[in-house]
């Protein structure tokens, strides 16, 4: 896929600027001064000065227009089979794509992309799989992946960490009144008994994705068609593991939140 060989500088650029934005503004209102920051920046581009570009550039409209055919097949009754899971579906539609075809699902998802290139894009994402001698497809997973392999989707990644950031620099810079700030909550362990990693793992991630399940379908219900009273809101989950600190005493847990 040509589109996806190499970084697109303009889009990259515009990337790492409003990235570079907010970490500055939460640096500089945390009261680091600009000699150090610049300083800090210098060293830490010299250190990773050798790491190799694995950063593919798409479309952020491109990527979220995909990951909305992939929810509404994943969770839209039109596209459940009688066992209750998402159902095959044939890869051409024809003049007029009907139900149970690939691209009656971008129909009815509002997708602009060409059955062909999603399908494409979507197998590389690992996302889908052909099946039926290739005749139809079948739904791998309804999250569109940002890694893949020694590969990564550059464009989400960066725009997930700025997102984050935001949130903070609204609640830290903004002074929103409390009833106005943006959530922002994380609960940790720091005694947690690396044997039981794996079973935390599964925990997190089948409850969290069961919330964000929920919260899809509440943003379907709540879409306005009006244009001008549009805005683009959403929720991100996200899990750290810090490697570098050492335990020491009875620490075991924090709970902390803002707004």
């Amino acid at each position: 896929m040509e589109y996806m060989r190499g970084p697109a500088r303009p889009q990259s650029r515009r990337a790492a600027f409003k990235l570079l934005r907010v970490i500055v503004h939460l640096l500089r209102a945390s009261g680091i001064p600009e000699r150090a920051l610049r300083s800090m920046s210098e060293r830490f581009y010299r250190q990773y000065a050798r790491t190799p570009a694995r950063g593919i550039w798409l479309d952020c409209a491109r990527f979220l227009q995909l990951a909305q055919a992939l929810g509404v097949w994943a969770r839209d009754p039109e596209f459940i089979d009688e066992t209750g899971s998402p159902m095959r579906l044939r890869c051409a539609g024809g003049l007029h794509p009907g139900p149970g075809s690939f691209p009656y699902l971008l129909k009815k998802a509002g997708v602009a992309i060409g059955a062909r290139s999603a399908l494409a894009q979507l197998q590389a994402f690992g996302s889908i799989r052909r099946c039926d001698r290739g005749q139809r497809v079948r739904l791998v997973s309804d999250v569109l992946r940002g890694v893949m392999g020694d590969r990564f989707l550059a464009g989400p990644m960066l725009d997930s960490i700025r997102r984050c950031a935001e949130t903070v620099e609204y609640n830290v810079c903004g002074k929103p009144a409390a009833a106005d700030g943006l959530m922002h909550r994380w609960t940790g362990c720091a005694a947690l008994d690396a044997r039981r990693l794996d079973e935390v793992q599964r925990f997190v991630r089948s409850n969290g994705q069961q919330f964000l399940d929920a919260v899809g379908e509440k943003f379907h219900s709540c879409a306005g068609r009006a244009a001008r009273k549009r805005l683009c809101y959403g929720v991100g989950l996200y899990v750290y593991v810090d490697r570098a600190g050492k335990l020491s005493g009875r620490a075991s847990r924090e709970r902390c939140a803002s707004a």
